[in-house]
This record gives structure tokens, sequence and C-alpha cells, in this order.
């Protein structure tokens, strides 16, 4: 297994990071906060990493910290949650917010995130709150989310005008008070 790779950012998406090390692209799946935290283009970087394999398929998943790899590893280990749910799980709100709902048992939060209902939730607390004793989280590290960032980031991914795409996400963000990523783009493209 891979444990981390120093490379250079080739290019990122709010889902993905190509990191070029050694002449090698390695396509890697991260979350919003990666994306958010990670350097700019051309900069060197080091990611922590996680290769899932399931039968023909192999998946890197890519993250700047050990302790988020960690958790993660833990998330993927809750029956029923797969890496790609974990992501979305770990995209919902900053990491040290997310540690601390798992801790705290805060039900509510951990619902809040799209693809997260109650018994989910639940099961999340209840198999991850003893777990993460050995998560160490720095709340002061976090860089502010910003999730109006994230869903123009991805809606100009997808070839829409900036623009049209902000002027559309403040509509939908002044509906709702707690919306995840993807629900908020879903929201936008009807509008759009």
């Amino acid at each position: 297994m891979y444990d981390h790779i120093l490379g250079v950012i080739h290019s990122k998406q709010p889902t993905s990071l190509i990191l070029r090390c050694q002449g090698v692209g390695y396509h890697l799946n991260i979350s919003f906060q990666t994306y958010d935290n990670s350097p700019d283009i051309g900069q060197e970087c080091l990611v922590y990493t996680f290769l899932h394999v399931r039968e023909d398929i192999l998946n890197l998943f890519g993250f700047l910290d050990q302790n988020e790899r960690l958790f993660f590893t833990k998330l993927i280990s809750i029956n029923g949650i797969g890496p790609m749910t974990a992501l979305r799980i770990m995209s919902g709100s900053p990491f040290s917010q997310l540690v601390e709902s798992v801790k705290m048992g805060n039900v509510t939060a951990l619902n809040k995130i799209k693809g997260v209902g109650k018994k989910t939730a639940e099961r999340i607390i209840l198999e991850l709150s003893s777990a993460l004793n050995d998560v160490q989280i720095d709340s002061n590290s976090d860089l502010p989310y910003n999730i109006h960032q994230d869903a123009l980031a991805a809606l100009q991914t997808l070839g829409y005008n900036e623009k049209e795409s902000s002027k559309a996400i403040k509509s939908v963000m002044s509906t709702k008070d707690q919306i995840a990523i993807d629900e908020l783009i879903r929201e936008v493209l009807k509008i759009i």
C-alpha cells in the first residue's frame, strides 16, 4: 500500500486531484476540505493515501493530514459506508467539527450531511465515538469551509458561467439554513 505521495499538483477539482511524481500522475479522490486546503496547481504537496481495492478496481484516496486518513479508514470500517460515502461525509463539514460531532454524539449535525440518515448517524456515533480517542484535532487548523466557493468551482468545472452560477447559489442558499454541497449543486442546476 502507498502511505503517502510527495509530488506536484498537476490539476485539481473539488472531488479529485492529479499528483505528478517521478513522471507518473496519480489520480486521488479527495474531500472538499482537502481541495480547499491543498496548494495551487504547480506547487509541491505531500498527500497521505489510502488504496481501496475492490474486485478489479483500484481507487486511491488522498488526505492532507494523517488524522483525516485515520478517520476515513474508521468510517469505511462501518458496515454500509463505502469509501465514496465516507468522502461525502467528510466533505459535509470541516474535519474538526465532524470529529467533535461524533465524539459528542450529535446526531443532528451528522444528519444534516447529505446521504446520512438518522440511523446511519447513530451507527457512526455508536461505532466511532470511542475509536476516535487516537484522532487528534486542532480546531484552529480548519480553514473556513465555504460551500459557496466549492459549489461555484464545481459548476465552473461543469462549464457553467461564474456570474450566473454565483447568483443561483445565493438564491438557493437564501432559502435553506443548512444544505450539503451536492444538494446545493443539484438545486442550482434546476435553476440554471
